[in-house]
């Protein structure tokens, strides 16, 4: 998985950014990082007038769940990555030890 967005001056490509993540983050993920990314630099270059284009209207829409995330009386419903990652780190060790049980 990965995130990148690209810089765009008078219809000129002059910058992009790529950032490697982890293979358990989501695409949702990879797209809220290069946003963050993108308005990092555009905060750091100071412009007056930027237009940001995305695709996805979940990263856009997030307003709420970041809000629901500073709330501190919610505990966190989650423990740092997806519970379908945990099932396939267990499945591929039980697989594992299964087929090393089986060649004995």
């Amino acid at each position: 998985m990965g995130a990148a967005f690209m810089e765009y001056r008078v219809g000129d490509e002059t910058s992009y950014s790529t950032l490697r993540l982890d293979p358990f983050c989501s695409v949702f993920q990879g797209e809220m990082v290069a946003m963050q990314r993108a308005i990092r630099r555009v905060k750091k270059d100071k412009d007056w007038l930027v237009n940001v284009f995305t695709d996805s209207r979940s990263a856009l829409g997030d307003e709420l769940a970041r809000r629901a995330s500073l709330t501190k009386e919610m505990a966190a419903g989650y423990i740092n990555f997806p519970l379908s990652y945990a099932n396939k780190v267990i499945n591929a060790a039980s697989f594992k030890e299964r087929q090393e049980r089986y060649a004995e």
